[in-house]
């Protein structure tokens, strides 16, 4: 689980939920992120996180080994996030 300590390592500011998408949406070959959200605050936290820099190459091993489960498809990344 991402809790608030893991979001300040990641991108401190963000909520542990936007350090997940933002994790997700920062892996190398991703170029589309489907998202659901269950109202426009969360589309809005969610568009927030993904407009930031993305992380480095080595946080993204990082998270994908330790947090993050991403499974890469045509482009399109489908994935399954501690949080």
């Amino acid at each position: 689980m991402v809790d608030e300590e893991l979001a300040d390592l990641i991108r401190p500011g963000l909520t542990p939920a936007q350090a997940c998408v933002l994790a997700v949406a920062s892996c190398p070959g991703v170029t589309n992120v489907l998202l659901a959200a269950s109202g426009a605050p969360h589309w809005s936290q969610a568009a927030d996180a993904v407009a930031q820099p993305s992380l480095t190459a080595a946080m993204c091993r990082f998270g994908v080994g330790g947090w993050v489960s991403v499974t890469a498809y045509q482009g399109w990344v489908f994935s399954m996030v501690g949080c």
